[in-house]
């Protein structure tokens, strides 16, 4: 996904989670529905020269630069906390299965283990009112998402 000079291949998707770097959201406390956002001040593109770059803070408020990292923090966050609360459903329901990819490119084989994906037999198992209650909810669109895209795995690594 990286060329040789370590930019990211023309084309390909960029997951949302390495797009936010060096900006990371942390939950104010244990549970809370708040979040605060930092940052890695270690990483190359933070400088302390004020000729360099662009400003965190303007007149004591967060830049135009700032704001877009934090709203895109800010819905990644949202998104994550989604997605968490559908995977508990999903356990709930039993419908995880543990899996593993092996995949072979340019003659040698990749392995990947310790993954969970939705089971195709235990999903056509549910009752009609819980399906329907998935449908609603947007959830079943999620896992229909999730099933496409297993047929597509192996093309994402060749």
């Amino acid at each position: 996904m990286v060329d040789a000079d370590g930019a990211w291949q023309s084309g390909k998707y960029i997951p949302a989670y390495l797009r936010r770097w060096p900006f990371l959201m942390v939950e104010e406390g244990e549970g809370a529905d708040r979040s605060i956002l930092c940052a890695d001040l270690g990483a190359t593109m933070f400088t302390e020269q004020a000729s360099e770059g662009q400003p965190l803070f303007e007149d004591a408020k967060p830049s135009a630069s700032l704001q877009k990292v934090l709203d895109f923090a800010t819905k990644l966050d949202a998104s994550t906390r989604r997605t968490r609360a559908m995977m508990q459903e999903l356990q709930k329901l039993d419908l995880l299965q543990p899996s593993q990819a092996t995949i072979t490119r340019d003659g040698r084989t990749l392995s990947a283990s310790g993954f969970l994906m939705v089971a195709e037999d235990k999903l056509r198992a549910l009752p009609d009112d819980v399906l329907a209650g998935l449908a609603r909810r947007g959830v079943l669109a999620l896992i229909t998402t999730h099933l496409l895209s297993l047929g597509r795995f192996s093309e994402a690594w060749s």
